[in-house]
């Protein structure tokens, strides 16, 4: 006769296992506490770079009646999604793609797994079949020109472990993306989309408009010549805000306002001529009303203004300044990045130094001299060059070398003496020279050593 008995008949060791597997497979799909960091992957759907898709034709996903790619609607609005949930680095963010390439539909879950992904969140914008025509790269089909709304899906094919953080992922959304644009709330739905069932972490998919709503393709469309840049802009960042919300009340993570601090890239170079200072924002800031580039100075003391961006204005926020006022040679220039959060209350943001290379070689003196027990030698190229600066005593004997490079980059340099020889011996008080030989020049001054 053939025994059945339960489980927990076979004792408590299988008990606990099977405990332990359910808690290891259950692990990753907790919903994480307060503080906890998190990877999300932003999958911008589609892509319609022509022949990234072999043997498939370019997908541009959905269009409306001026042909607006829902491809490059959907990649914008990732990358500006991206740039604000990393905003205090909570959280962790990559994309499926970058650029128009198409990726296929079976990688994009893939690449989250790769990238160890907590949450995958597919980027959308929907389209609606109907009677209005509309052609685009040569193909004819109807849409529906009236159709407005915001949904959000998930999966219920997922694994069951998973399926609840998503439907969980999905309702933190959904209401955000309604909040962002004020659109029909078409409710959270379930959807059997590739992406989305191949996911092996909460995953959710938002179809935050309908791009074959003329109204709306307009506003999302970068080119348009019905609205002005500044308005499309302010519409991206809505709809990125929408995720950022959503995505930080699911990881119960406090909301982060993207601060100038966070959203600014500030860099300037030397290009032979003038100093070139560009200035991105990824964002617009939440925190600051206007942006200035100030030249020198201090945050006490006024410089030389030399730029001022204002946020509330429509402009173009990847700024290219060239700076050629009374620049001297063989200087360096300081520039500072300062945030007006009001009339009347400014905050330095962040400063940049630019070497600006001299005319001719310079040997500046050394300082302190004279010193004890150790000085600074300061010299200023013109171009590369090779450059040898060592140390003489009186009777012309090398006492050590300080800098030796056959190919010194233009600038400005600086070198250390300590008062001692090769050897590491300390040497005697008395007058030193310093030599600074070049390609075709050598530079010579003088020094007192106090013991």
């Amino acid at each position: 006769m053939r025994r059945h008995s339960s489980f927990l008949d076979c004792g408590t060791d299988r008990f606990l296992a099977l405990c332990f597997v359910v808690c290891l497979l259950a692990a990753p799909f907790v919903r994480p506490g307060a503080g906890t960091a998190a990877t999300v992957c932003l999958d911008p759907g589609h892509g319609s770079l022509p022949g990234s898709c072999q043997p498939n034709p370019a997908d541009p996903g959905a269009q409306g009646l001026n042909c607006v790619k829902e491809s490059l609607v959907n990649l914008e609005v990732a990358l500006k999604t991206k740039a604000v949930l990393e905003c205090q680095g909570q959280i962790s963010v990559f994309l499926t793609r970058t650029d128009e390439t198409c990726v296929f539909l079976d990688d994009r879950p893939a690449s989250a797994e790769e990238g160890g992904a907590t949450q995958f969140v597919s980027i959308h914008h929907d389209a609606f079949d109907g009677d209005t025509p509309r052609t685009c790269d040569g193909e004819t089909r109807g849409i529906d020109i009236t159709i407005q709304g915001t949904e959000t899906y998930y999966a219920t094919t997922q694994n069951p472990l998973i399926v609840p953080e998503s439907r969980r992922l999905a309702e933190s959304i959904q209401p955000r993306l309604v909040a962002a644009y004020g659109y029909r709330d078409r409710m959270v739905k379930t959807a059997n989309y590739v992406v989305l069932r191949l996911a092996s972490m909460p995953a959710a998919l938002g179809e935050a408009s309908f791009i074959s709503d003329p109204a709306e393709e307009i506003l999302l469309d970068p080119f348009s010549f019905h609205v002005d840049e500044f308005t499309h802009r302010q519409h991206i960042e809505a709809e990125a805000q929408g995720y950022h919300y959503g995505v930080r009340d699911y990881l119960n993570l406090p909301i982060c306002f993207p601060t100038v601090s966070a959203v600014a890239e500030f860099s300037g170079r030397w290009d032979g001529s003038a100093v070139v200072l560009t200035l991105r924002l990824n964002a617009r800031p939440l925190d600051a009303t206007r942006l200035m580039i100030i030249r020198g100075g201090t945050p006490v003391l006024p410089g030389r203004k030399l730029f001022d961006l204002d946020l509330e204005e429509p402009a173009n926020w990847n700024l290219a300044l060239r700076d050629t006022l009374s620049l001297r040679r063989g200087s360096v220039a300081t520039y500072r990045l300062v945030a007006v959060l009001s009339p009347g209350r400014e905050r330095p943001v962040t400063s940049i130094a630019i070497e600006i290379p001299p005319t001719a070689a310079i040997l500046q003196q050394n300082r302190p001299n004279p010193f004890n027990p150790s000085t600074t030698i300061e010299f200023s190229l013109p171009s590369e060059s090779a450059a040898t600066l060592r140390v003489y005593d009186v009777s012309g004997r090398n006492v050590i070398t300080l800098y030796d490079s056959p190919k010194a980059h233009p600038g400005r340099h600086l070198a250390t003496w300590d008062g001692r020889n090769e050897a590491g011996t300390a040497v005697a008080s008395g007058v030193y020279f310093y030599h600074l030989t070049l390609d075709r020049s050598t530079l010579t001054k003088r020094m007192v050593l106090l013991r």
